[in-house]
């Protein structure tokens, strides 16, 4: 998961545009990172611009200063997507400062979205579940930790420069996140179970389950969600979660399958979910990718194909992020893109040190969404 940010940056490079006369190709984040068509001479090299990523939603006085009636480019419903202008990949908008009434001395890397009123495009819900209840905010545990927001690469394509790299399939399904963790004394009464259980080694540490955001508990048993059964503890079932885990581990990883993303349902057939592991968490730290690994084939859990392990190659990172076909089930095409970290789990000034690239093939096919 990532969040929205629209952020003034500096214009890094121009080439001239392979098919059209009047544009050319502006790039930030390196002449690797995210690249727009513009109108050839508006930006030169070190100029600072706003730049607008794809499935930015514009407020309508944001979307009237792009946009004229004359404009060739319209956007549907206000969503800033991904598009080929004669040819060339124009990845979200950059555009002046001056022109979004923005002080020029704004600060590189001031995100400016709430000021402009952009929100991100959330894709619509399946209808709020019957069944599925998150855990009270009052109960929810605090050790449950959320998965990392993975940046994208192109916002820091020089990040891994000499570092052993290993890449993975970025799997469009619906996050998912189990495991136990410390015991939440959140009242006088579990306080008290807390203590005196640990003279018979209970109430030490609870199982927890559940999607990025909500954690959910059991309610009834139909345990229905938006994808008709509660397709989170279903998982958490089908791989005998709370036997396998041990106090203190939590796994990550993305659920897919029937009803899940349209079209990528990676050979699962009707009512059939499965799961792949991206990441193993122990005692709140995440494991080195081999450790991770290993953890998975120890406990028989399946996880995220590996594609690349190596020092980072940018030609080959490129090619994979926009292979025509998934490598989980060739036949669903395209592959949606990848995820880049470094072999070692590493921290860097954006924190920790994990990337995804979304393919070009997924993005400019309609109704596909970054975010979820």
């Amino acid at each position: 998961m990532a969040e929205l940010k629209v952020e003034v940056c500096k214009i890094d490079a121009i080439k001239d545009h392979p098919n059209a006369d009047k544009l050319e190709l502006a790039y930030i984040g390196g002449e690797n990172g995210w690249q727009s068509c513009v109108q050839i001479g508006i930006h030169k090299v070190g100029d600072k611009v706003v730049y607008i990523p794809v499935d930015s939603i514009l407020p309508m006085d944001v979307e009237k200063i792009l946009f004229g009636e004359d404009s060739k480019i319209t956007l549907k419903k206000s969503r800033v997507r991904s598009i080929k202008i004669r040819g060339a990949m124009s990845q979200g908008m950059f555009v002046s400062l001056e022109n979004l009434g923005l002080a020029p001395n704004t600060k590189v890397g001031t995100d400016v979205a709430k000021k402009l009123g952009i929100e991100k495009y959330t894709p619509p819900a399946k209808g709020q579940p019957s069944q599925m209840q998150a855990v009270k905010h009052r109960h929810k545990n605090p050790n449950f930790r959320k998965y990392t927001d993975i940046n994208h690469f192109k916002y820091y394509s020089n990040a891994l420069d000499d570092l052993e790299i290993v890449v993975t399939e970025k799997i469009h399904g619906t996050n998912f996140r189990s495991g136990y963790v410390k015991f939440n004394a959140y009242n006088i009464w579990n306080k008290f179970l807390n203590f005196i259980g640990k003279y018979f080694n209970k109430y030490q540490y609870e199982f927890v389950y559940g999607s990025h955001n909500v954690q959910l508990t059991k309610k009834g048993k139909k345990n229905k969600t938006f994808y008709g059964k509660n397709v989170y503890y279903k998982i958490a079932e089908q791989y005998d979660l709370k036997n396998i885990l041990k106090n203190g581990e939590v796994i990550y990883a993305e659920i897919y399958g029937s009803g899940i993303q349209k079209g990528y349902t990676y050979g699962c057939k009707n009512n059939e979910h499965k799961m792949a592991v991206m990441d193993v968490m122990i005692d709140g730290k995440y494991l080195d990718y081999l450790d991770a690994e290993r953890f998975c084939n120890n406990r028989g859990l399946p996880i995220v194909p590996e594609l690349y392990f190596g020092k980072y190659d940018y030609e080959i990172v490129n090619k994979l992020a926009n292979s025509d076909h998934s490598f989980l089930d060739p036949k669903t095409k395209p592959i949606e893109g990848i995820v880049v970290k470094p072999v070692i789990d590493t921290k860097g000034y954006m924190g920790r040190m994990i990337f995804k690239w979304i393919g070009d093939k997924y993005w400019l096919n309609k109704g596909n969404t970054d975010w979820k």
